[in-house]
């Protein structure tokens, strides 16, 4: 299959029905002419032959090239073009006029104009011109796409990473700061100004530097870069924080692969923390003190007996009590209807 020419590949974006090119010129003859040539080429084109009203039509309507004689009376292709610039409309405009002179063209290409073409021209050279500035035309058109695109890619991120409770914070190949989100003020009390290529440790502190050197640093990705790595910090007031983070390396698209820097989440995970300690602290004091009650001590299920857990001494009073299938059970309240004696001297 053969590639698609420049106007070949306009016309698979633009109706053929659909006039995206304005002439404007006084001589309604000449206009009629370079409209059936470019008809005859599927470029569907209108006319206009005054300037002022070409100026309207323009603002009004969205056309894509303008086809513009530059000696009109009234108001002149010059004036047509400051217009066009005044108000920044978005068209590709080719100049037609018999002057040739560096005094005439140079003002001509200053107020934006795309092309010139000096009269008379071959109609191929129109030709061509039209199918360069159409697919220039598309070809912006395409690349604001992306832009705003970007732009809208860009904007959600930063409300994302910045509308995150957590401190996001990327590196350089240094270990220096050169971003940290807004979340930096509610966790550490200080702005990210003031961190803007300061080295890591400067927010952390020396005393942990040797310890967080290669994680909240990090090089490595993957599998083995860290995540969830947790450690105690002191603050400057020796007010105790538990911080939880994540990070990974980061490396340029070129072949060598270079170290660019590192990117890294961390979370203040410190009332979950204390309290989860707390209770494996509370836990492991009722542990002690079931396991090494002199008493026999057990646990079991109130709904069916079922035995959970026994101290040391339990096991040895079930030893001694033997194996007889009744009295471990009636020891151990399966009988439902000991069981439901026993629970209700406990309600009571």
């Amino acid at each position: 299959m053969r590639e698609l020419d420049g106007d070949a590949r306009y016309h698979r974006m633009v109706a053929t029905d659909d006039p995206q090119i304005l002439i404007v010129d006084d001589d309604l003859a000449h206009a009629t002419s370079v409209q059936s040539l470019l008809a005859a080429h599927d470029y569907p084109a209108a006319i206009e032959t005054d300037g002022a009203q070409a100026i309207a039509r323009l603002t009004g309507c969205a056309f894509h090239v303008l086809i513009l004689d530059l000696n009109m009376p009234g108001t002149t292709g010059f004036d047509v073009l400051e217009g066009i610039g005044q108000a920044q409309l978005d068209v590709k405009s080719i100049v037609l006029s018999g002057e040739s002179a560096v005094s005439t063209v140079t003002p001509i290409l200053r107020l934006g104009a795309y092309d010139y073409l000096t009269k008379p021209f071959e109609p191929q050279q129109l030709l061509t011109s039209v199918a360069n500035a159409l697919a220039h035309f598309a070809l912006e058109q395409q690349n604001q796409q992306m832009a705003a695109k970007v732009a809208a890619d860009s904007e959600l991120h930063e409300f994302l990473v910045n509308a995150s409770p957590d401190l996001i914070y990327m590196l350089d190949e240094s270990g220096r700061f050169n971003f940290v989100n807004e979340q930096l003020p509610t966790i550490f009390d200080m702005q990210p100004e003031a961190l803007q290529g300061q080295h890591w440790s400067t927010l952390l502190g020396p005393e942990l530097e040797a310890a967080l050197t290669h994680r909240f640093n990090e090089r490595r990705t993957g599998n083995r870069a860290t995540r969830n790595y947790e450690f105690d910090y002191f603050s400057p007031s020796s007010e105790h924080r538990i911080f939880e983070f994540s990070a990974r390396g980061l490396y340029d698209e070129s072949a060598d692969k270079r170290h660019t820097g590192t990117y890294g989440v961390l979370r203040d995970v410190t009332e979950a923390r204390q309290i989860a300690r707390q209770l494996e602290q509370s836990q492991r004091k009722f542990y002690g003190l079931f396991m090494d009650s002199p008493d026999a001590v057990f646990i079991t299920r109130l709904d069916d007996g079922e035995l959970l857990e026994g101290n040391d001494n339990f096991r040895h009073v079930k030893w001694k009590l033997g194996a007889v299938e009744e009295t471990t059970d009636a020891f151990l309240f399966r009988n439902t209807q000991a069981r439901e004696q026993f629970v209700a001297q406990l309600q009571a």
